[in-house]
């Protein structure tokens, strides 16, 4: 970052990149627009480059890095033109970032579809992507075995009562039918 001092005694933090990329040299004068240009191409190199350190360490859904971004400072309309080029070149892909969280989450941490969902909505995703994507991925099959994961889980921790179990698998996102089915397997003999 560059400091600019201006005319006026005013200064302007500007970055080094859109100084050399302008050809500003000292002494030049520069009119409101110019100054205006020079503020908004730095505010969008360095959210650009936020943006993508912050996806270096981790994938992002669009919502969860456009708030990210927002709580560093910079502007929607900034955010805005920053999100579009990463979501046009694949960098943020929403419908790959359900997916990996989805399978992640089952594997640490297994709820039941609607869990799963509000996860996801937690995260920024709309409706209606979470739910095709829990509803792709996630099968009864899956389902049932998360279900079963989560009861052999709850009971080696401590004993615990029938309605105690419905309870936390019901809080967990599992619906009253697959529970009543995952207990009633419980109890047959192999």
């Amino acid at each position: 970052m560059t400091y600019i001092d201006l005319s006026n005694g005013s200064s302007l933090h500007v970055l080094t990149a859109i100084i050399l990329q302008q050809g500003i040299r000292p002494g030049q004068e520069l009119n409101e627009a110019g100054i205006d240009e020079l503020k908004e191409k730095s505010e969008l190199l360095a959210a650009e480059k936020r943006g993508i350190s912050l996806l270096a360490g981790n994938q992002h859904s669009a919502q969860g890095l456009k708030l990210k971004l927002f709580r560093r400072g910079f502007s929607e309309s900034v955010i805005s033109r920053v999100l579009e080029g990463f979501e046009e070149s694949g960098l943020v892909d929403d419908r790959a970032y359900c997916e990996s969280w989805l399978y992640s989450r089952l594997k640490r941490h297994p709820e039941g579809r609607s869990a799963l969902i509000a996860g996801l909505r937690k995260r920024g995703i709309k409706r209606e992507l979470a739910e095709d994507m829990v509803q792709e991925i996630v099968t009864p099959l899956i389902e049932e075995e998360c279900a079963r994961r989560v009861i052999e889980k709850l009971k080696g921790s401590a004993p615990l009562s029938n309605s105690k179990l419905i309870s936390r698998l019901s809080s967990r996102g599992f619906s009253s039918r697959l529970i009543r089915a995952a207990l009633e397997q419980e109890k047959e003999p192999l």
